[in-house]
């Protein structure tokens, strides 16, 4: 069985947005791991808006390989849980209804 424990730390930086996951790499002792997520130009975008997405996309993109809904959302941050449910339903509509 696999579970992916992630979690999404968005990062300033001079001229981009960096999406960053934080997760659990089960096959190494159960360490954490970093991975550069998702990233685009600043351009004038707020971080809520970039965060938003950022997370669209990349959710979006593994999708396209596979990747299924989410099962649990332990926190949010930025993000509230109804925003990530709302995003998540752009993504895996037919997992939403």
């Amino acid at each position: 069985m696999h579970c992916r424990f992630d979690s999404y730390y968005l990062s300033p930086r001079r001229s981009h947005w960096l999406l960053w996951n934080y997760w659990l790499d089960e096959n190494c002792d159960s360490q954490r791991r970093w991975e550069l997520y998702a990233y685009a130009p600043k351009r004038g975008v707020d971080e809520k808006t970039a965060a938003v997405h950022l997370l669209l996309d990349a959710w979006r993109a593994e999708a396209g390989d596979g990747l299924g809904h989410y099962f649990l959302l332990d926190e949010a941050g930025l993000l509230s849980t109804h925003e990530f449910a709302a995003i998540a339903g752009q993504v895996w509509p037919e997992s939403c209804e």
